[in-house]
């Protein structure tokens, strides 16, 4: 694997969706999914579960997307940014995706969700409205575009941004010379921002 190279632009044959659930309201929520015709929801949360929007507690979230004829799938035991192994932390308690991205398990869980892909039209939830810092974007949706998967963040708002104008416009703010909050003054390992 080559962290952070992805095919260019012509070679994506494939799209897949990623949003964050926050705390917007269920019915919001299941619009967006109507909205991009997602049939399959791919829950990547390390913890599915939230005092402060219990409406996505994983059984909860799974019950109300299947009525709203949207399978549910739980991958957040092979892909959560959040792993309970304290080998997969730096010693400031950053998550080390590249160490997560070699294992087996996660692996076969990027294979297992690339399948889906292929099929289906799915969107990969997590918690955090903003992609920006949230693994789904920084872990997954790097390793998604190395396999030739396109990937379109869905915002709250019911706006999207692909991850190539995502970068884009980051690799803008960089040639600024202001440093994008993915990146230090030298090239840090493959880790979480916080």
């Amino acid at each position: 694997m080559n962290p952070g190279n992805s095919p260019p632009e012509s070679e994506f044959k494939y799209t897949a969706y990623t949003i964050g659930h926050s705390n917007i309201e269920i019915e919001q929520f299941l619009e967006l999914l109507k909205q991009h015709e997602i049939q399959i929801l791919v829950d990547v949360r390390s913890s599915p579960y939230s005092k402060f929007a219990v409406q996505y507690n994983r059984d909860n979230i799974e019950h109300l997307v299947e009525r709203a004829n949207v399978e549910y799938q739980f991958f957040g035991s092979v892909l959560g940014g959040k792993p309970s192994n304290p080998d997969f932390y730096d010693k400031d308690g950053r998550v080390l995706y590249g160490k997560i991205a070699e294992t087996e398990e996660f692996q076969d869980g990027i294979s297992h969700l690339v399948q889906l892909i292929r099929n289906y039209t799915v969107a990969i939830m997590c918690s955090e409205e903003n992609p920006a810092g949230c693994h789904r974007r920084l872990l997954i949706t790097r390793v998604l575009m190395e396999h030739g998967i396109d990937v379109i963040h869905i915002r709250s708002d019911g706006t999207t941004i692909s991850e190539r104008d995502l970068r884009e416009s980051e690799e803008l703010e960089k040639d600024k010379g202001q440093l994008s909050m993915f990146e230090s003054k030298e090239q840090d390992e493959w880790k979480s921002i916080r």
